[in-house]
């Protein structure tokens, strides 16, 4: 009896040891996150859409959450529609944070957009709004939600948001996560690039774009959708991701989903996570992809290969220790050999690529909790920019710059050089990285445990080994570390050798605003990281262009402001002389003025029109027109500064008026250098076009 009593408590033990590493043994998590707009000016979204959502997740008894806007919040036909389901326990209800002309003026502030312009950032955002107007904002809309639900929002969602909106809400509120768009440089007006990339984080209270650990009561944040890791970086299409709308763009079909899909699921040593949604407000055909999406899912969890997200507090715990992330994606489109990690930590993020033998490092990003937020002291005025502090950037490119043509000289048409930096894929070419040994045997590329990736090179096995602070590369010595760089003239990252080794560094006034250093010795080299909060502030501030590019009124330089006539000799009643004004600061880039420019003629003129490209006054264009042959002297002010007076010229139309050009051959001529120099400008675009 007591031998049958061992055997089964041995069995129970063994059981009971059993279920526990079952239980430990946690499933790649997915979340639905959904977007419900209403019948507002701004991407009107479709009730039926939402009901469709609502009825799938039901029927396939799947979790998901919906983030209303003010608009569907206070519709009642959307408000019966969410109270048939409240009491559905598949189902979470936050906030989303867009702003639209009736939340503006239930909020008693005047609504910046138009039915034009809804979506820029300045406009459909907290960001474009006073500190003092945004937490108006917010206050509607919670009232709002809370005249449905009876409770104050979880979560809450907005593609771009500013930090004190966020603690705000965490600290009256008691929000415990936001969602904020995936990594994208300028598409729809704002720019994301460079805070962690694929996994939900703990943020800081200073800037939520930066992971901050140290405080487990941190608001957590999730990027939206899944991205392509290797084909998003750099892209300006929108076309490399989960949402049926994007990668359908180039004819992408339900197959490269359930390659992403199985991509982020599936990750070595890293527990898989997926955020997929779709806003109402997106077509039929979309609808009907995302519902495969949703079936598909489902399906996964029903055979206990995922588990769906029901519980903030559960994807939170799951999350709060995973302070170092690695995310491995390879090349879904081609099949090349591809291969891309990404490694995120509370102090840095890299990029490594292995594109056939060659090694490097595309990007690497500094994070500190002492990086405060532009938005807690900026009010965005022309599209939305949050960049982390970057060395490698080869997700962007600035323009080589250019010199005018034999014509354009003739023309006296000048090159406006622009400095604003350009998306690029590092899969297309590459300019700025940090060049490893090769790699010879790219089947062996490994992660050996969680916080390593191996692979051989000619000179022995090499071995990244990453924690929270540093990263150490194992195989290597200085010599086997070589760093490229576009040649921007401007550029403000510079590579030196110091007393221990070699630093890479982002200078101001000859200080380093944050930096890379690394020391080799026995073949192993350790990579360390200072940034120094300030001095990037400073940056921010009079290096704008390459690390917060929003195009808004600065102080203009009178000297390298740009003024030319595009035509300076017209036909009258025919056409107009255009004179062209891009305002430049005092570094000589490219700014917008605080006011219209003013003009005057002598002797008077027909016609005179001012016209602003996108509202920004980036460029301001002079069209005048006169009903008679005239010489007339143009006086421009822009702002305070009087800019170089010019002379154009309306020449009389020889072709109908040839007894008058016969007895004013002066006039004559200018219709002659008329009809020549269109003929070079057509010959120019045509140049330009080729």
């Amino acid at each position: 009896m007591d031998k049958i009593k061992r055997i089964l408590l041995l069995f129970f033990c063994i059981l009971f040891l059993s279920g526990n590493s079952i239980q430990a043994e946690e499933l790649p998590q997915v979340i639905f996150i959904n977007h419900v707009r209403g019948n507002e000016c701004c991407d009107t979204g479709n009730h039926d859409h939402f009901v469709s959502q609502l009825e799938t997740f039901d029927k396939l008894n799947t979790p998901a959450f919906f983030a209303i806007r003010y608009d569907a919040l206070i519709d009642p036909s959307y408000q019966s529609v969410i109270k048939k389901y409240l009491n559905n326990d598949l189902f979470q209800f936050g906030v989303m944070l867009e702003v639209t002309p009736n939340l503006a003026k239930q909020s008693f502030i005047e609504y910046k957009g138009n039915q034009d312009n809804w979506y820029q950032a300045q406009n459909a955002f907290l960001i474009g709004y006073s500190l003092e107007d945004r937490l108006t904002l917010i206050d509607s809309i919670v009232e709002a939600y809370k005249n449905i639900f009876k409770e104050n929002p979880k979560f809450s969602t907005a593609w771009q948001v500013d930090t004190p909106s966020l603690n705000y809400l965490q600290k009256d509120y008691g929000l415990e996560m936001h969602q904020i768009a995936r990594e994208q440089w300028g598409l729809d007006s704002y720019t994301l690039d460079g805070g962690p990339p694929h996994y939900p984080y703990l943020a800081s209270k200073s800037w939520f774009f930066n992971p901050d650990f140290s405080d487990p009561n941190n608001l957590l944040i999730i990027r939206h959708t899944i991205d392509d890791s290797l084909y998003t970086y750099g892209d300006d299409t929108s076309s490399f991701t989960s949402q049926p709308n994007d990668f359908s763009i180039d004819n992408k079909d339900f197959g490269y989903f359930e390659r992403l899909l199985d991509q982020v699921l599936n990750q070595s040593h890293q527990l898989g996570f997926a955020n997929l949604g779709l806003e109402n407000s997106m077509g039929e055909k979309f609808q009907k992809e995302y519902i495969k999406q949703i079936e598909k899912i489902a399906e996964f969890a029903d055979q206990n290969r995922v588990e769906v997200v029901s519980d903030l507090k559960k994807i939170k715990s799951l999350y709060q220790d995973e302070k170092i992330t690695i995310h491995q994606g390879d090349d879904l489109i081609s099949g090349t050999d591809n291969k891309i990690y990404w490694i995120t930590t509370p102090k840095y993020r890299l990029r490594i690529r292995f594109q056939g033998s060659r090694v490097t490092i595309t990007d690497l990003r500094i994070y500190s909790p002492d990086l405060n937020d532009p938005y807690q002291t900026e009010q965005a005025i022309n599209k939305g920019y949050l960049i982390s502090p970057y060395l490698i950037n080869d997700g962007i490119d600035f323009p080589e710059v250019k010199t005018a043509s034999k014509v354009q000289q003739f023309l006296k048409i000048p090159m406006i050089n622009s400095f604003t930096a350009q998306p690029k894929k590092d899969v297309l070419s590459q300019n700025n990285y940090l060049e490893l040994p090769d790699n010879i045997d790219f089947e062996e590329i490994s992660i050996p445990s969680k916080n390593t990736i191996s692979y051989p090179s000619k000179s022995g096995l090499i071995t990244f080994s990453f924690n929270q602070d540093t990263f150490e590369i194992k195989g290597i010595n200085n010599k086997d570390i070589e760093f490229t760089q576009n040649k921007f003239e401007l550029n403000p990252i510079k590579i030196a050798e110091n007393k221990d080794g070699e630093e890479l560094s982002w200078l101001i006034n000859d200080q380093a605003s944050h930096k890379a250093f690394w020391s080799c010795e026995s073949d192993s080299c350790l990579f360390e990281f200072e940034l120094n909060s300030l001095l990037f502030k400073q940056i921010r501030e009079t290096q704008y262009p390459f690390i917060f590019p929003e195009k808004k009124p600065r102080q203009i330089d009178r000297e390298k402001t740009i003024t030319y006539v595009h035509n300076r000799y017209a036909i009258a009643k025919r056409n107009p002389v255009r004179i062209v004004l891009v305002p430049q600061d005092m570094h000589g880039f490219p700014t917008s003025s605080r006011q219209a420019v003013k003009v005057k003629v002598e002797p008077e003129i027909s016609q005179i029109i001012v016209e602003n490209q996108n509202d920004s006054r980036e460029y301001q264009f002079i069209d005048l027109s006169n009903d008679q042959p005239e010489k007339v002297l143009v006086k421009l002010q822009l702002d305070e500064y009087q800019l170089q007076d010019q002379i154009i010229y309306f020449a009389p139309n020889c072709k109908n008026q040839l007894l008058y050009c016969l007895t004013h051959p002066q006039q004559a001529w200018w219709f002659v250098r008329t009809i020549f120099e269109d003929k070079l400008r057509l010959k120019l675009l045509g140049e330009k076009q080729s």
